[in-house]
């Protein structure tokens, strides 16, 4: 099972290099879900009824996966059997990676070294991506050759190998803060900084406002009101002095994105108009959605601009409060550390699909036992 923690941190390392699509990009399978996979199934074997025990003892969780299944279940006669079977997927996929955040809890509680394994596999993750991240700037500065595949240019930002500002910005900022929060050498600082620095260059403004909410969380009780102003203007500078190559994407001031993202979060809500209660079923979405007048495929056919409007749309208001309640218990029985990281993911969340991203989830799970 180490072994398999290692390989976790590795393929997520990868990006959207791990991964495999079927189906016209309906179906996509990462490296790291096998791993996943092969780890719950190793614990399983190796535990058992133990295990089923401890699964049983977490109501939230369980609430979470019922409330989904329910939702999916339920109006499934209206789609035929290729939508469903999407569906199941996507489900499953999801309910898998509940089930790992619980393996990985008993596992702790088996395992005295699960904490250092976390760490080193971690710390081996984090210099992977700014190799990537610094790679990927210099040598391949932005996507247009991905163009037709659905995938944003992203022009003179890093992406590094998840494709996605967003993506690769809230990743940096999870690093930066357990680096920034945790006592360590000078060389853990210095990574810390050149991760804020890529972070930076992803040009990502949901990225930049949930890092500063979730900082003015930890610094609060930690530093004065002074310096946390001293320490917000800094930050405002740096972005202020960031590098404007050509391209939109680059301006903090672009006003294209936020129009879009309005327009999709407003679709999601009238998808949740027509089935308020228990949603659409997770996850059926893409079928429902606009598709794309004969253009690119999209990479967001199955999201919207928001977590929370996917949950709602596909899941329904007995699926949102139950994902609430299930984060709530979350933060309450989190470190201040992984407090925090989980509102810079919540935050971010509310203006793109990020607590529900693979690479984001799966990073936050292994992160919350260590933080």
């Amino acid at each position: 099972m180490t072994k398999l923690i290692y390989l976790i941190f590795f393929s997520l390392s990868l990006g959207q290099f791990g991964r495999l699509s079927f189906l016209n990009q309906l179906v996509n399978v990462n490296l790291h879900d096998i791993l996943i996979f092969l780890f719950i199934l190793s614990v399983t074997l190796r535990y058992r009824m133990r295990l089923l025990q401890f699964i049983k003892k977490d109501k939230h969780t369980l609430l979470v996966i019922t409330a989904f299944s329910f939702s999916l279940v339920i109006g499934s006669w209206n789609f035929n059997v290729f939508q469903n079977l999407i569906g199941f997927l996507y489900l499953s996929r999801l309910v898998m990676y509940l089930i790992f955040f619980l393996c990985l809890n008993f596992w702790k509680k088996q395992e005295r070294e699960i904490d250092r394994i976390l760490m080193s596999g971690f710390y081996f993750f984090v210099v992977m991506i700014i190799l990537f991240g610094l790679g990927q700037y210099l040598l391949y500065p932005n996507l247009r050759n991905l163009y037709y595949l659905g995938w944003d240019p992203h022009q003179f930002r890093i992406f590094a190998t998840f494709f996605d500002t967003t993506t690769a910005g809230v990743i940096f900022a999870m690093t930066v803060t357990y680096l920034l929060a945790k006592p360590g050498k000078h060389v853990v600082k210095a990574v810390a900084a050149v991760s804020f620095i890529l972070m930076l260059l992803t040009y990502s403004r949901v990225t930049f406002i949930s890092f500063i909410i979730s900082s003015i969380h930890f610094l609060k009780t930690r530093i004065s009101l002074k310096y946390m102003s001293l320490l917000f203007t800094i930050f405002v500078g740096l972005l202020v002095l960031l590098p404007r190559p050509f391209g939109e994407g680059v301006k903090l001031e672009r006003l294209f994105t936020v129009y879009s993202r309005t327009e999709d979060i407003n679709q999601g809500l009238q998808l949740f108009s027509k089935s308020p209660l228990l949603g659409v079923g997770y996850n059926r979405i893409g079928f429902f959605k606009d598709k794309n007048d004969g253009k690119f495929p999209s990479h967001a056919t199955f999201g919207f601009s928001s977590s929370y409007i996917i949950i709602l749309a596909s899941a329904g208001i007995v699926g949102f409060i139950a994902f609430l309640l299930w984060l709530v218990n979350l933060f309450r029985k989190g470190s201040s550390v992984s407090k925090t990281i989980l509102i810079l993911i919540l935050v971010a969340s509310l203006f793109d699909n990020v607590i529900l991203n693979s690479f984001v989830m799966t990073l936050f799970f292994l992160m919350y036992y260590f933080s």
